[in-house]
């Protein structure tokens, strides 16, 4: 392994860090810490993957949706008016448009 030398500013000193104990446990403990937030991340960034996959499912729903209330609609408008069924709504009974 290649030691890594460090110039103190101002001065013409020299170190190396390989044989310092205190900077290994630096190191380690920063190692450590980017490691725990490196997890955290990519447990963040598949709870996103699953909201996009769950999103992109709900659009296709809402397009599905979209193509086939018309249709519902013109088939209804076709029967005998005593046979029609009540228009189609995807509220709950009770609950108004303006909401």
């Amino acid at each position: 392994m290649d030691d890594i030398v460090v110039v103190a500013q101002g001065t013409q000193s020299m170190r190396n860090i390989h044989n310092d104990p205190d900077m290994d446990l630096s190191v380690e403990a920063l190692f450590s810490i980017m490691q725990e937030r490196q997890k955290r991340y990519a447990k963040y960034a598949e709870q996103i993957q699953k909201v996009n996959e769950m999103s992109m499912i709900l659009r296709r729903i809402q397009m599905g949706i979209d193509q086939t209330v018309p249709l519902m609609e013109r088939l209804n408008n076709m029967l005998p008016e005593s046979e029609r069924l009540e228009p189609f709504s995807m509220r709950p009974d009770g609950e108004s448009a303006s909401k």
